[in-house]
């Protein structure tokens, strides 16, 4: 009984995960990218865009940034506490 429980209570998490995975969007503008970092525009262009080696794509007259390169840019320039002080 309690096992069933268990079991349909991860079966849930895990099927919520699959479905938030397929529903994220893969290319953002610099409004969206912004919401997606949970910051604004101007630090956005401050800290990230700005810097040389920040992914971005050029769409015609249009730069828009990939998630999965901007969540691996964020991943390879993170720095622990002890690393910054």
């Amino acid at each position: 009984m309690i096992e069933d429980t268990i079991n349909k209570a991860i079966l849930h998490v895990a099927n919520s995960v699959e479905e938030n995975t397929k529903n994220k969007q893969a290319i953002f503008d610099q409004r969206e990218l912004a919401k997606y970092l949970d910051t604004n525009t101007n630090t956005l262009k401050k800290y990230y865009i700005y810097e040389p080696d920040f992914p971005v794509i050029k769409q015609g007259d249009k730069l828009v940034y990939p998630r999965k390169k901007v969540d691996e840019w964020i991943d390879d320039h993170t720095q622990t506490y002890e690393d910054i002080m």
